[in-house]
């Protein structure tokens, strides 16, 4: 449904100084931070995970060295899907309002896709405790199963195997940073060589983060203890989270295997329909997500 004169009454009459929509700055779009980002020419990208060999062994002299081989896992397909939306206005009312409304709808659209992109995408992480994925459990799970030994599981929820979630603290964030540097690779049997890098929080727990990752003394008592865990991880507050206990622990750009892959960029035209004289714009785009690899990524869910 086209808008009309009538929705916009108060733009016929002199005295109207402006409309105003959206007369803020916006911020940098927040979710190329978790999520690496790709372009794409296909109508589906796929990954495949596969474990490398296992440690060496010990081996005697004249004894042939011993076999190993890679090990194929479960293959992943990102596929893409289109998003669109339009808004029109009759031409008599682009003709008689006083204040052209209609000028601002290729900008509106332009922040609705945003916005759009922004909610879809961080809900990899609002559902990612319920969701399953390419493994059979969700992103945040204690059991998921190693490529090369499928009975044999790791957790990458706070407390490991036996999660014990905890709302964000000097001593659960410390608890955290312990366990990562327990993960194994896909093999089941080797250390991952990946540092966190970003404690990842919702708007409820922005001020506590920075006092836990910023303070010169520990914030949790009142010695005067040193913050030992002081800048050991980039706090960043992603608006889109939409519980307010929930925090991550998430890698470096160059190990996360959280995903986007835009395969239409947002385009934005304008048409008439000539029998209802009716001025259309028009936005659309297209891209995939999802999670090819948990490995990086700790979360906790404080309500359980």
């Amino acid at each position: 449904m086209a808008n009309s004169r009538a929705q916009f009454q108060r733009l016929l009459f002199p005295g109207i100084d402006k409309a105003i929509m959206n007369a803020f700055s916006e911020k940098m779009m927040q979710y190329t931070k978790m999520a690496k980002v790709e372009s794409s020419s296909k109508a589906f990208e796929e990954d495949f995970t596969a474990a490398g060999v296992g440690l060496f062994v010990q081996t005697p002299e004249f004894i042939p060295a011993s076999d190993d081989q890679f090990t194929p896992g479960l293959s992943i397909r990102y596929t893409v899907n289109d998003y669109k939306l339009r808004i029109g206005f009759s031409e008599m009312a682009i003709r008689d309002m006083l204040v052209n409304l209609a000028q601002d709808r290729g900008r509106d659209l332009g922040f609705s896709a945003r916005q759009t992109m922004e909610v879809l995408i961080a809900d990899i992480w609002n559902n990612g405790f319920t969701t399953n994925g390419y493994d059979g459990v969700p992103l945040f799970s204690a059991a998921h199963p190693n490529t090369k030994n499928p009975a044999s599981v790791q957790s990458n929820l706070l407390g490991g195997l036996v999660p014990t979630p905890a709302t964000l603290s000097v001593l659960s964030l410390r608890q955290a940073l312990s366990q990562y540097r327990r993960y194994f690779d896909e093999t089941g049997v080797r250390r991952i060589q990946v540092d966190p890098h970003m404690l990842v929080v919702p708007a409820e727990e922005e001020w506590n983060a920075m006092e836990i990752l910023k303070s010169p003394d520990r914030s949790d008592t009142a010695n005067r203890a040193m913050n030992v865990i002081r800048n050991k991880l980039e706090p960043f507050v992603y608006d889109y989270l939409t519980d307010v206990v929930h925090w991550f622990i998430g890698p470096d750009q160059k190990y996360n295997r959280v995903k986007v892959f835009n395969r239409r960029t947002l385009a934005i035209s304008n048409y008439e329909d000539k029998d209802s004289e009716t001025n259309w714009v028009q936005a659309a785009f297209a891209f995939s997500m999802g999670w090819s690899g948990w490995l990086g990524w700790m979360g906790t869910n404080p309500l359980g």
